[in-house]
């Protein structure tokens, strides 16, 4: 399921392309009204080789709505710096901007759902140590110890968080245990261009979201493939590899 219009806009982006390769034309004054349009952000940094906008876009290191990534982020500090066991915690507080009081799912009823579900999500990554595709499956839906932890959870709205969204996405979270409460604040997700994930962690996402899909060998060799694309003098090594 498509839940947004991202993919169309890619979708959009490469359908132009092909069709300008076919010698297909369009208006040509199409982006030059600036009732319209902001022209010079239209143009600014183009040919630029810093300058490409999916730089300065976020790649996703859990598999839920990025709104509930610094909430994540935060719980999973959190266990780690106070090895924090799930049955010890009473509590668990996210203090964030307005938008994710709509996240506040503490039951979702199917993969889509749980995506959306603030409670769910910090539940799982307490209890597994990460949000991949397996662990918003139907299996974790019904798993008691994963709803048990959700109940625990509650989302509240900051003024000041509020206030910078949405440049930032920001949480705040206190868990509270029998051993007292430990506190963190997240400013910038992982995966964000300043907190940026590594080529590594990049890699391992690659070949976790493929390998189930092409195999782990062909997975391997795309990944390797893409990695070598601007260095090749041609493309075929890369395009064969997706043919399967």
């Amino acid at each position: 399921m498509v839940k947004e219009t991202i993919a169309w806009s890619g979708m959009a982006g490469v359908s132009a392309a092909l069709l300008a390769q076919e010698n297909f034309v369009g208006p040509a004054d199409f982006l030059d009204y600036s009732s319209r349009w902001d022209t010079a952000s239209l143009v600014a940094g183009l040919g630029e080789a810093d300058a490409y906008a999916i730089a300065n876009t976020y790649f996703k290191p859990y598999a839920v709505c990025r709104w509930a990534h610094a909430a994540v982020d935060a719980v999973l500090e959190l266990k780690q710096r106070h090895a924090v066991q799930a049955g010890s915690i009473s509590a668990i507080e996210v203090e964030t901007f307005a938008e994710v009081t709509r996240l506040a799912n503490y039951a979702p009823r199917n993969t889509i759902a749980a995506q959306f579900s603030i409670p769910f999500a910090l539940a799982v990554a307490l209890l597994r140590d990460r949000i991949g595709p397996a662990e918003v499956s139907d299996a974790n839906l019904r798993d008691p110890a994963v709803l048990d932890l959700a109940g625990k959870v509650r989302v509240r709205v900051d003024d000041e968080l509020d206030r910078q969204f949405p440049a930032k996405t920001m949480a705040r979270v206190t868990i509270s245990t029998a051993a007292g409460d430990y506190r963190t604040s997240v400013e910038y997700p992982r995966g964000n261009p300043e907190n940026p994930l590594s080529d590594r962690e990049l890699d391992a996402k690659f070949i976790l979201l493929t390998r189930d899909v092409i195999g782990e060998q062909r997975s391997v060799a795309l990944r390797a493939a893409i990695r070598a694309l601007p260095h090749a003098s041609d493309c075929r090594a890369f395009t064969e590899l997706l043919r399967y």
